[in-house]
């Protein structure tokens, strides 16, 4: 769910906030002409192991947040999860954990029924904020 969702959107015009990063490139190890033939045998003469060699990972740091043209102060809200076979609502669930919103849909009234129990035993614990999740039941 973090990879396909927003942590945060503007609650105005919809638009999700980014990360800004600057990317590091690690030092890597050059292999000398012996190591290149015999990587090929699965060893060096360096006894140095395979991923120095291979490498190339960049790492990220995070330098700021991008943000909308919007001027209203508190403006972002979680982001939304749409599961449209909802199942017995473990997206839900997952979704309310971690801080954001989710929809659930599913065509057959049981798995509706039973997500809603699933996901009303868990919004109706308070967060360390104090407010409660909200949780609705339409067309069941």
């Amino acid at each position: 769910l973090k990879a396909g969702c927003p942590a945060e959107v503007c609650g105005y015009c919809g638009k999700p906030r980014e990360k800004i990063v600057k990317r590091i490139r690690p030092k890597t190890y050059n292999p000398s002409s012996e190591d290149k033939r015999n990587i090929g045998r699965g060893y060096m003469s360096h006894h140095r192991p395979l991923r120095e060699i291979f490498r190339d990972v960049g790492i990220t740091q995070t330098i700021g947040w991008a943000d909308c043209s919007c001027s209203q102060e508190d403006k972002y809200v979680p982001g939304v999860v749409l599961d449209p076979f909802a199942g017995s609502g473990t997206t839900g669930l997952v979704a309310e954990k971690i801080g954001l919103n989710s929809i659930q849909i599913d065509i057959k009234r049981d798995y509706c029924i039973m997500c809603f129990e699933r996901l009303s035993e868990l919004t109706a614990q308070a967060k360390l904020s104090g407010e409660r999740s909200k949780i609705e039941k339409m067309g069941f």
